[in-house]
């Protein structure tokens, strides 16, 4: 619904960098093709304005099928369906199903959510899942052969009710429950005792976001604040019940580079960075820990490469047009997860961390604008090789 977006109300003063405000908010819907246009009419009074906001809908609903392949899950079959604009209200349906990878297990997940269920402009999001964790499946962190590749089994769902505080600040609450099972590769031995930690968690997430990007899905200004406390209770075997509490905080800021980008589809070029900060205490399960590695953190090292009950990650970015609808990225990362109880000591796994150390990955990548996204290809280095990571979107 555009109006429920509008805060120029009938009767207000005109002011055109509230106008604007509205516009850019409209567009961050990703309901409507770009750019929003805007008439002034003269009203019936020679005193009166008419804003009329001129938008063409755009295609939101997506169904994706096809086959995927990464060294972490190998083969998987996946069918995904989205519609974030259901009957026209802003609803969200998505539906993932997937099937294959290291010993041919399937997971499905299905969300609805809702960003107004009251005139404060609350929003309530809902999720159920039942999917598989390929952790360590392809490059076991526990041995080399692969009699010790496994992944996770995750059952549950969550709930979150969020509201805003003003223009660019949201709260929120979370409510998860999972059940986690640890699952071997069929035929082979069973994991380690010290990451078999099935059982059940629950948890409660309050968090505060704050967001003056100016286009969500492709910023060239701005910036993206979130801080959140989490307190989680369950019961593990091998440690039975437990609780902990996480603390996290992440920044992001965007500079463009040269001339102001004038309208969201013009090309820019970006130097984007994000800090994210974690720390947790009391029983943290394995699977609950701080990971790093891969192409959403340290890129240029094994996915999940390191683990602990504190992070540190800090990436900037340097994003160049190409053309229309491709982009070249510079980055460089830089982050740590230490402090982990769970270290084998048989000596056969990649090593941990106890105090934080600075591993750094530096590379270069390509964006490549679709239907469905930015496809991203990203090859970086590290100090322990190099490594080529695909996925979708941006990593922030």
């Amino acid at each position: 619904d555009i109006l429920r977006e509008v805060k120029t109300k009938p009767g207000d003063p005109f002011s055109a960098q509230k106008l604007l405000a509205d516009l850019n908010r409209i567009l961050n819907l990703d309901f409507f093709e770009a750019p929003i246009d805007r008439r002034l009419e003269i009203g019936s009074d020679l005193d009166k304005v008419v804003i009329v906001i001129i938008v063409k809908e755009k295609r939101t609903g997506n169904v994706v099928a096809g086959v995927v392949y990464s060294s972490t899950t190998k083969w998987l079959g996946r069918v995904e369906v989205t519609e974030p604009n259901w009957r026209g209200r802003g609803t969200g349906l998505d539906l993932m199903w997937e099937q294959g990878g290291y010993g041919n297990k399937s997971s499905f997940e299905v969300g609805w959510s809702q960003p107004w269920i009251d005139n404060k402009h609350s929003s309530l999001d809902l999720r159920l899942y039942n999917k598989i964790v390929y952790r360590f499946s392809s490059a076991s962190t526990f041995g080399t052969d692969e009699s010790t590749r496994y992944n996770e089994r995750h059952k549950g769902g969550e709930v979150t009710y969020g509201r805003p505080s003003g223009d660019f600040v949201r709260n929120s609450l979370t409510l998860r429950h999972e059940d986690v099972l640890t699952q071997t590769i069929e035929g082979y031995n069973p994991p380690p005792v010290l990451i078999q930690q099935d059982g059940t968690i629950s948890s409660i997430m309050v968090r505060r976001t704050g967001d003056t990007r100016d286009y969500f899905s492709d910023p060239a200004s701005g910036a993206y604040n979130s801080a959140s406390v989490e307190y989680g209770f369950g019961n593990i075997v091998n440690s039975g019940d437990i609780s902990f509490i996480k603390y996290n905080g992440e920044l992001r800021r965007y500079w463009g580079v040269g001339k102001k980008r004038a309208s969201p589809e013009a090309r820019a070029r970006v130097v984007a960075a994000r800090l994210r900060l974690g720390t947790s205490t009391g029983t943290v399960p394995f699977f609950e820990q701080y990971f790093l590695g891969g192409s959403e953190t340290v890129r240029g090292y094994l996915d999940n490469r390191f683990w602990g009950d504190k992070q540190f990650l800090l990436s900037v970015e340097y994003r160049h047009p190409i053309g229309k609808a491709m982009q070249g990225v510079l980055f460089v990362d830089v982050g740590d997860a230490w402090g982990s109880p769970y270290v084998s000591q048989s000596g056969e796994d990649y090593p941990q961390d106890t105090t934080f150390k600075a591993h750094v990955g530096y590379g270069l990548g390509i964006r490549v604008q679709t239907p469905i996204g930015p496809i991203r290809i990203d090859y970086g280095i590290g100090s322990e090789g190099s490594r080529t990571h695909f996925s979708i979107g941006h990593v922030f």
